[in-house]
């Protein structure tokens, strides 16, 4: 399959919302949803919504979008992975 840059930005803007902070014990990481932050495209400056591979946007309003985007990688109509 041939994937578009579009394709990429779309995808990863699953993940902008994603931070991480140290723990009490500096050998560990916490990893969070924080709520907020959108994924820019480097080309157009636009700000892109989490889009499947291969599929349309995804509805993320008031939801974690890791859960949208694991839910999507299990699914039956999932052509690429399920």
């Amino acid at each position: 399959d041939r994937w578009t840059m579009d394709d990429y930005y779309g995808f990863a803007a699953f993940f902008a919302q994603i931070g991480r902070k140290r723990a009490e014990d500096p050998r560990e990481t916490i990893i969070y949803n924080s709520g907020g932050g959108g994924m820019k495209h480097p080309v157009s400056g636009q700000t892109v919504s989490p889009k499947y591979l291969g599929g349309g946007e995804a509805e993320v309003t008031n939801r974690d979008r890791r859960e949208a985007v694991a839910e999507w990688l299990v699914s039956p109509e999932n052509p690429f992975f399920a």
